[in-house]
């Protein structure tokens, strides 16, 4: 606060939770390193006590959001021009239209673990007579487009999900009609293909990466009648639906196997930027890697830092065994990805991938959509963002190992493998450590879903920190603001955690 006060001169705008300053900052477009000019200040005071008065007038003043929180709610969807140069009667109406967002605490997010949920039906009682219930879509082709931020010829996370798209074509048949948008690299690129999309015809929208949340968020309340998901983990909007896999399943087994075929201690993770989830992934590699050798250090390098060049720092630590990212884009010819193998430099084995299953992520959903179960009553009886968070038990996400791999190899992660389909381990049961102390205590419950997406801490055989925002390039920190996850300083270890006993 003392921060934003010293660049915006007024005091009034009070959020509930730690980095909303900047955030606001960086909706408006606005440093908060240096003092705003005069009329910067009247503009941004004056359109702050206009939502205000508005938002009570309506009840907001009842509700547990601070004005602060609804006031960047609606900058982020609307812009500030919708305070300044509109009627009252249109604020209201906006106001109207995104209400539920308000009606939540800025922390509530449901994750949905298990897809058995999107598979029942509400039971039929007196008052669903005189209700309207989703029983299904009733057309006969149900069309659904992909946004992609870049091709799938050029990114790997575009190729992973364009062979989604492919597998519902092969499994639906003429059931559905798909069609993608490719290189949407701004806000204003992702709502003009979602408009082309809705003037399709498109009745599902999937938005691929984070970076597309607010579009998506301003895209599903001016197209109010069509499904629109965002590919992204925690984020906070209970207008769509958002959907990720818990990827930190596959990373212990990753973790496990690295350790069991480096020689000697020290293995490489490289991650592009500290996100909800990736820091979980990180943890799960290193815990994996140290059951097998308790001497294990994983040294941790952030690929999307301005300043630095993970591959040359893992060569002059002299690193063998790295894991990379999951999957290479068909027209880059690279074996960087996955767990893989180096020597004098040069990668000589690629030893296992972990792999997002998307094709069986997109009919779990498009399933729901088709027979009705997408709006079942214990999805929408609380007012909650809903983040479907499946994983390795409903095969959307799962690891693939090389040939050259020893059966014993494989016999150890194929236990490990069905422990985790079982339920019967979690990476995050019994005693956990970060870099500056016990996490929780051995006897203590394992860490919840909301517990894992939020670390902000790292195992105590990571070797890294976690940078401060501006150390990251463009893309790296707008990802990182898009999900939420602010950072304002480098840190070992989230100073702030509870630990559990």
């Amino acid at each position: 606060f003392v921060e934003f006060f010293k660049a915006a001169g007024f005091y009034g705008i009070r959020f509930s939770e730690e980095g909303r300053y900047q955030k606001l900052c960086d909706v408006l477009g606005l440093p908060m390193s240096k003092p705003w000019d005069m009329d910067t200040r009247k503009n941004v005071k004056s359109a702050f006590d206009r939502f205000s008065d508005i938002f009570d007038r309506k009840g907001g003043n009842r509700l547990e959001v601070t004005r602060g929180d609804a006031f960047l709610i609606y900058l982020t969807i609307y812009g500030l021009y919708n305070l300044q140069d509109v009627s009252n009667a249109r604020i209201e109406s906006n106001l109207d239209q995104i209400w539920n967002e308000f009606l939540k605490n800025t922390d509530d997010v449901s994750l949905v673990k298990d897809p058995e949920i999107l598979e029942k039906q509400d039971k039929p009682n007196f008052f669903s007579i005189f209700t309207s219930q989703d029983k299904g879509f009733k057309g006969d082709t149900l069309r659904i487009a992909f946004i992609y931020e870049k091709s799938a010829e050029t990114s790997s996370w575009a190729y992973a999900h364009e062979l989604g798209r492919q597998y519902l074509r092969d499994r639906f048949g003429e059931r559905i009609d798909t069609i993608k948008f490719e290189n949407c690299e701004t806000a204003k690129l992702v709502s003009d293909a979602i408009d082309a999309a809705a003037e399709t015809g498109a009745n599902v929208v999937f938005t691929t990466t984070a970076m597309m949340i607010e579009a998506s968020v301003k895209a599903q309340i001016k197209h109010p009648d069509i499904y629109i998901l965002n590919c992204s983990v925690n984020t906070n909007y209970n207008t769509i639906r958002t959907y990720y896999g818990r990827m930190y399943e596959a990373k212990y087994l990753m973790g496990a196997l690295a350790a069991s075929v480096t020689d000697g201690n020290d293995i490489g993770y490289a991650e592009l930027c500290p996100q909800y989830g990736t820091l979980a992934n990180v943890n799960a590699f290193a815990i994996g890697a140290q059951m097998v050798n308790p001497y294990a250090r994983v040294h941790l390098k952030w690929t999307g830092l301005t300043d630095g060049d993970w591959k040359q720092e893992l060569r002059d630590e002299n690193i063998m065994t790295i894991s990379g990212p999951e999957i290479n884009p068909p027209k880059r010819i690279s074996r960087e990805f996955g767990v893989y193998m180096v020597a004098d430099g040069d990668v000589v084995s690629n030893i296992a991938m972990p792999i997002f299953d998307w094709g069986k992520f997109y009919k779990i959903i498009i399933d729901s959509i088709l027979c009705g179960t997408w709006g079942n009553s214990m999805l929408t009886r609380d007012h909650k963002a809903l983040n479907f968070w499946f994983g390795m038990k409903s095969g959307v996400i799962d690891v693939i190992l090389s040939r050259q791999l020893g059966y014993a190899t494989k016999k150890m992660l194929r236990v490990l493998r069905n422990g985790i389909m079982d339920d019967r381990l979690n990476p995050f049961d019994g005693e956990l450590y970060s870099q500056t102390g016990i996490i929780k205590a051995e006897d203590a419950p394992r860490l919840t879903g909301e517990e894992i997406v939020n670390m902000h801490w790292l195992n105590d055989n990571v070797l890294g920190t976690i940078p401060p925002m501006e150390a990251f390039d463009l893309r790296s920190r707008e990802l990182m603001r898009m999900s939420g996850f602010m950072l304002n300083r480098g840190e070992k270890a989230d100073e702030g955690s509870s630990v559990s006993r």
